[in-house]
């Protein structure tokens, strides 16, 4: 059985972040079709600052299994409220 590793890239705007990230951890969950693993990772911890307000958060997935069609991002724009 061949088991393919991936990881992710976490990305403030054109920052890498390698900081507060969670080990890779995995879920899975049983279907009547077979079994399916989830794969994720956490930023915890992580302080974002007003100069944060605006930037775009994106999560990549680096997989050899992925292709060109496939999802491989997901991202927010971050919004900082302040109270003074």
């Amino acid at each position: 059985m061949l088991i393919l590793q991936g990881f992710f890239l976490v990305i403030l705007d054109d920052q890498l972040l390698t900081e507060n990230l969670s080990p890779i951890n995995e879920t899975k969950q049983s279907t009547s079709s077979g079994e399916i693993v989830y794969t994720f990772q956490k930023l915890t911890n992580h302080r974002f600052s007003y100069r944060d307000n605006g930037k775009k958060l994106r999560c990549v997935v680096v997989h050899d299994a992925l292709n060109e069609n496939d999802k491989k991002e997901v991202s927010t724009d971050i919004r900082i409220l302040c109270n003074y």
